[in-house]
């Protein structure tokens, strides 16, 4: 059986109030607001906060809410009596070279995986080999857990991130256990794609550093009301992109469970599936919705 919530991502970019000094970079903050929704068992991702340093630290923060019964890293009750661990995991995954990176993680060519145990967080980074096709590890970044979620913080250069370069930034949660009768329960929720311009507002992507320095420092670009403020056409294009794919999800799930239903199965499963169904409906319509918004052209009135 799988599980999986009605996403959205509604992009903001924030500049910090103060500029940089002459000669040094001006330090931006880039924010998707996720709301929490009621998916059973999956950790919920919530807002999340990218800020790049005056020193061209990358520091990342996403709330999350950890979902009964495993909770961040906890285990699963069986009716045989037994706490099965369940197999959780929290992955930015870090995309900045066009047509390159892992097809199977939204062309990441770099993430960094939270793997939380029963009171014990793992932190991994890996980089996509295109070569051998396959990750492979890299400097673990600083990170941190608490009641309100995680923190992590690395140097883009540990990944071999150019530091001009524009990350496009999906954060994707998981969640794993195979119960007593042998059925796997997959759980799964989705943010962004959060797009972070390392050199700024503006920074085109996979670009590098330019061979030499402006003669003047650059201001940001003015933020206005607008919902599409700051936000590149990259950004508006792979959060239509998103929101296509999640509402093929949850159309797909729903053909499933309305098949279960149907069918001659035992009556548990028709009931749990009808159960299903009543939850997955309202996701669709709210989907069907947050696509369109999400496709509407800058230019097009949003109500269209």
């Amino acid at each position: 059986m799988q599980i999986r919530g009605s996403l959205f991502l509604t992009l903001t970019t924030a500049v910090l109030l103060a500029l940089a000094p002459a000669g040094a970079r001006a330090a931006i903050t880039v924010t998707a607001e996720e709301p929490f929704e009621e998916t059973p068992y999956v950790p919920d991702l919530g807002t999340t906060t990218a800020t790049v340093g005056d020193d061209g630290t990358l520091t990342v923060r996403t709330r999350i809410v950890a979902r009964p019964p495993a909770g961040w890293g906890g285990c699963v009750p069986m009716p045989s009596g037994l706490c099965v661990p369940a197999r959780i995991t929290v992955s930015w995954l870090l995309d900045w070279l066009p047509g390159s990176g892992s097809v199977t993680e939204a062309g990441a060519d770099a993430k960094i995986v939270a793997t939380p145990t029963q009171g014990t967080t793992t932190w991994q980074a890996l980089r996509w080999d295109p070569v051998l096709t396959r990750w492979s590890a890299a400097a673990v970044p600083a990170a941190t857990t608490d009641i309100g979620g995680a923190t992590w913080s690395l140097v883009p250069s540990q990944l071999g991130i150019p530091a001009t370069a524009t990350i496009a930034m999906p954060i994707w949660s998981r969640f794993h256990v195979v119960g007593d009768d042998g059925v796997p329960i997959d759980a799964a929720d989705d943010a962004g794609p959060l797009t972070i311009p390392l050199g700024g507002l503006g920074a085109p992507r996979g670009d590098t550093a330019p061979t030499s320095a402006p003669s003047s420092p650059q201001a940001p670009a003015p933020v206005t009301p607008d919902a599409g403020a700051g936000v590149s056409v990259r950004a508006k294009t792979a959060a239509c992109v998103a929101a296509t794919r999640r509402l093929r999800t949850i159309e797909v799930r729903i053909k499933r469970l309305e098949a279960i239903a149907r069918g001659r199965g035992t009556a548990a499963r028709r009931r749990a599936a009808r159960d299903e169904l009543r939850r997955q409906r309202p996701r669709r319509s709210t989907a069907r919705t947050l696509k369109r918004r999400a496709c509407t052209p800058a230019s097009q009135p949003r109500g269209l």
